[in-house]
Order: C-alpha cells, then sequence, then structure tokens
C-alpha cells in the first residue's frame, strides 16, 4: 500500500471517492434531493480543489484509492488557536475493518500531535466509526443536528475531542 498526500490531479479520483464512499453510506438516511445536493455541493471537484488550499488529505492507495483521511484547522464552535480538526476518514465500503482506516487515522493523527485538542464529527449512528474514535482516545463532548439543504433535521452527530498530550500516554488499542 502506497501512503501520500493529495494533489491537485488527485481532485477528481478523491471527488468520485468520495461520493460513492457517502452515498452507500448515508443515502439512505436522507430525501434523494438533498443526497445529490451534498455530493454535488460538498463533495465535488470545487469543493475538493477549495478544500485542498487549506486542508491535508493523506491518501492510502492500493489498487486505487482505498482511503483517505481530511484534516485542518479546527472550525468548530470553541476551537481556540492552534487547535486542529480531522473533518473525513471514508474508506472504500469493501474494505472496511481491513486496518486502512486505523493507519490513515494514526498517521493523520502524527501529525496534529502539536495541537492542543483535535476535533471531529461523526454520524452518532455510525457505531463502527465512533469505536474507532474511542480507541484513539476521541471522547464526544455535544452533538450538533445534522441539517440537509432542505432543512430536515436527519440525525446528530457526537462532536469528540481528543487532547494529543493526554491520548500519547496510552496508545491505541
Amino acid at each position: 500500500m502506497i501512503f501520500r498526500d493529495a494533489i491537485a490531479a488527485d481532485i477528481p479520483i478523491l471527488a468520485d471517492f468520495a461520493r460513492r464512499t457517502y452515498a452507500a453510506a448515508f443515502g439512505d438516511s436522507m430525501a434523494a434531493s438533498d443526497l445529490e445536493h451534498h455530493l454535488t455541493h460538498r463533495l465535488g471537484d470545487t469543493y475538493f480543489a477549495e478544500a485542498l488550499r487549506r486542508d491535508v488529505f493523506p491518501l492510502a492507495l492500493e489498487g486505487g484509492l482505498a482511503g483517505y483521511a481530511q484534516f485542518g484547522r479546527a472550525d468548530v464552535e470553541g476551537a481556540q488557536p492552534g487547535d486542529m480538526q480531522l473533518r473525513r476518514l471514508y474508506v472504500d465500503p469493501g474494505r472496511q475493518n481491513s486496518g486502512i482506516g486505523s493507519i490513515l487515522m494514526r498517521r493523520a493523527l502524527a501529525r496534529m500531535a502539536e495541537a492542543p485538542r483535535i476535533f471531529l464529527d461523526v454520524w452518532d449512528r455510525n457505531t463502527g466509526a465512533v469505536k474507532l474514535y474511542e480507541r484513539f482516545g476521541f471522547r464526544a463532548v455535544g452533538t450538533v443536528p445534522f441539517v440537509t439543504p432542505s432543512g430536515e433535521v436527519t440525525g446528530h452527530d457526537l462532536l469528540m475531542m481528543l487532547i494529543p498530550s493526554e491520548a500519547a500516554l496510552r496508545p491505541p488499542q
């Protein structure tokens, strides 16, 4: 497996992967029109071109894109200077539970280790992801409603936080 950061030439592949992965995981939780809007505006080529200017995208490549992470400066309520945020950790659905997510997580956290705090949000019904983040020391500190473009609240995300200096004392299980 090859690990490297995304570059501009990766945008179409990254956007396609993100749309397919998101639709597989969350598509049944919202109206088709809301899903299409999200896939186009939050996971399209334009979004990734903009995000690549501010965030880092570690990729896992093996016979194509197997997974990726996205992280950058925290933009959650209460974030302070220096805080970071893991925005996404997506693994190809057919390769989940193969260790790719854990490897990407370790690689991303190592690069954010100097941050006072690291935040992420995760759908509260995505129990596999919640357990992964908890294994790495993240703890829920609040909830945020997930509001679709049509205004419908389809669920809640857990806002989770990690203090890297404390997590370094206990390695992931």
